[in-house]
């Protein structure tokens, strides 16, 4: 192979990738890892030991300071597959919460077309790092009819053998002798239309034209969801989709281990369909609007979307303490989102324990100028102190971390405390 060609590993990159992998073997041959796949499958099935912790949307760009996040790699896959290795491994040494390593390498399946984004006009401001985050201005584009027929389209995905076949070949060489290495499809999908229709609608007309336009509106959903499905079943047809009830983020929360984790974590590289993942949708737009129009303008939508699968979350960064009546009607619902912004004293009151809370505490605890980690015991203690007493299952998970100011040990010592918390909470002294 020629380095320049996709799926060629320099034999250089391979002695990168092949110490990585033997620190990563060893993460992985920890018995902790089993144990808390249970725990997360208790926590799943609504009957949760303790809270269980996850740390994921992490501002990697400001965590390096003592060269353990910098790639060494030269050829583009070695790269992706080294970031990929190092993020595992710092978040392990760091701050590992209730993560799980899986015992070998995964190689997911390469397609063509398959995405849930619509074709958007926009202005960008980025924050300073290649993985910062950046401010967008979208350009509205939808005023009539014409326009959600023109803009509300997705494109079915096809299945890439060959850039498939050239990664994973790839992967046995080069992992081959340290982990085994398995083929997968998509395990997860993070469906929300909300999200994709005010990139084309503009955020300010769209939530007008919920009163000024309400047929637009229904028919531009409408069409989204309806794309979308055609979409689901082409992953389907071209054997795009694997077991996604083991250790894979599901919605905006945490890990899908359900009961029979431990059959999926068996299944090799074989094919799956929707009743065997989780489901999830959210919109987080609406936080502001009222649980009649929520359900008119998006949940109700979303109903034929999430009656496919196995199991559901709902929910992101849009408070839905309110709104229980609509989101109990969601089929096979699991998990609901508690963001920062909701009410968890009327959450507790209106859903009871009914669901997995999945809370996620509000990132600029890290932003103080001065670190006050007294202050995240204390919010962690009050919400664990609550959702225990009223006997809800508690997933923390701890997201959208855009900074930390540059002091990696903000994040390192919130996750201590958290888990000292949740472990707190766990024991029957």
């Amino acid at each position: 192979m020629e380095t320049g060609e996709y799926g060629a590993i320099s034999t250089r990159d391979r002695g990168i990738l092949v110490r990585l992998a033997d620190e990563y073997a060893a993460a992985a041959a920890d018995p902790g890892n089993a144990t808390r796949g249970r725990l997360w499958a208790d926590l799943n099935e609504n009957r949760a030991e303790r809270p269980m912790v996850w740390i994921n949307e992490i501002p990697w760009h400001e965590l390096d300071s003592e060269g353990e996040l910098t790639l060494r790699c030269a050829g583009e896959l070695a790269k992706e597959w080294e970031f990929r290795l190092r993020k595992i491994l710092y978040q392990w040494r760091h701050m590992p919460c209730d993560m799980i390593v899986s015992p070998w390498f995964e190689v997911t399946k390469s397609w063509i077309g398959g995405s849930f984004r619509l074709d958007v006009l926009e202005k960008t401001i980025p924050q300073a790092g290649e993985q910062g985050i950046s401010s967008h201005e979208f350009v509205p584009q939808i005023e009539d009819e014409k326009d959600v027929e023109r803009l509300v389209r997705l494109m079915p995905a096809s299945y890439d053998r060959q850039k498939t076949e050239l990664a994973y070949g790839a992967a046995l060489e080069a992992f081959g002798q340290v982990l085994p290495v398995k083929l997968r499809g998509v395990r997860h999908i993070w469906y929300t239309p909300w999200d994709n229709l005010i990139r084309v609608w503009g955020v300010q007309q769209a939530m007008m034209d919920l009163v000024l336009q309400p047929d637009l509106v229904n028919l531009a959903v409408g069409t989204y969801v309806s794309e979308a499905l055609k979409v689901l079943d082409s992953f389907g047809r071209e054997g795009l989709l694997s077991i996604g009830t083991t250790n894979v983020r599901v919605g905006s929360g945490g890990y899908g281990n359900v009961a029979d984790s431990q059959a999926g974590n068996k299944a090799g590289d074989g094919i799956a369909g929707p009743s065997e993942m989780w489901g999830c949708s959210n919109a987080q737009i609406f936080s502001g609007v009222s649980p009649e129009m929520h359900w008119e303008f998006a949940l109700r939508h979303d109903i034929p979307w999430l009656s496919r699968w196995g199991y559901n979350y709902y929910g992101c960064c849009e408070a839905l303490h309110a709104k229980h009546e609509q989101v109990r009607r969601i089929p096979k619902l699991r998990k609901i989102s508690m963001s920062p912004w909701a009410d968890l004293d009327e959450a507790i009151r209106n859903y009871g324990n009914a669901f997995v809370f999945s809370w996620k505490p509000n990132p600029a605890v890290f932003v103080d100028r001065v670190w006050n980690p007294g202050r995240a015991r204390t919010e962690l203690r009050q919400v664990i102190r609550k959702t225990r007493e009223a006997g809800v299952s508690l997933e923390i998970i701890m997201k959208d971390i855009s900074t930390v100011l540059n002091e990696p040990r903000r994040l390192h010592e919130w996750a201590a405390i958290a888990m000292e918390e949740a472990l707190a909470a766990g024991d029957p002294a």
